[in-house]
């Protein structure tokens, strides 16, 4: 039996031989999502089917910027 199972992005995870066939979203994932993790600015979940990294997705926090214009 297969163990799915998502877990926050390690270190320890092999991403180096995941292929979604997207190539930016590989590059991210491989390149970017753990040092953006590291330094706070977006947590990254990895999909596992046992050790084999199937999938992943991030979360950003971010806000726009706005301003209120009352009439007068």
């Amino acid at each position: 039996m297969t163990g799915f199972r998502v877990e926050k992005l390690t270190r320890g995870h092999a991403v180096d031989a995941f292929d979604c066939g997207q190539e930016a979203l590989n590059r991210f994932l491989v390149r970017y999502a753990l040092a953006n993790q590291q330094a706070n600015a977006s947590q990254t979940y990895v999909g596992l089917a046992d050790d084999v990294v199937i999938g992943f997705h991030t979360l950003v926090v971010s806000e726009v910027a706005t301003r209120m214009r009352l009439n007068e």
